[in-house]
């Protein structure tokens, strides 16, 4: 089966997605949607906690392994077609099975996909911070 950090990395690219998504649209949804209105009273720089989204999604992708490890769910339950809701968890099971050697293939497009998103919202806020002292910078 695919390592724990695949399921975790599609969740986080999807978690990027939409937080891009949100980052695009922003500014219209501020005046159209009374959630993204009430962020912007409560805290303008909201989009600052995108990681923690991306986080949140992608623990979505665990959610069968963790119930499998608390013994709430017994493994046969947790790779039934319903677990497909978490990122496709047990369709992927299932294909490891059959050709074995897709399993290395999935671990490295998961370490791929983390190591890019990981350098990528860290070039994210050094860009935040760089527009923030420039903003801050007095000029003559």
């Amino acid at each position: 089966m695919p390592d724990k950090h695949f399921y975790f990395s599609t969740g986080a690219a999807l978690g990027t997605l939409l937080c891009w998504i949100l980052a695009k649209t922003r500014h219209k949804l501020q005046q159209s949607n009374f959630f993204i209105k009430a962020l912007y009273k409560k805290d303008r720089h909201w989009f600052l906690f995108f990681p923690i989204l991306i986080f949140i999604i992608g623990m979505w992708g665990l959610i069968p392994d963790i119930l499998h490890v608390l013994r709430i769910l017994p493994k046969e339950i947790t790779r039934g077609s319903f677990f497909n809701i978490f990122f496709f968890h047990s369709y992927f099971e299932q294909i490891e099975d059959i050709y074995p050697f897709i399993n290395r293939l999935l671990n490295w497009i998961g370490e791929i996909i983390l190591l890019s998103l990981s350098v990528g919202i860290m070039v994210f806020y050094i860009k935040q911070i760089k527009r923030a002292l420039h903003s801050r910078t007095p000029t003559n």
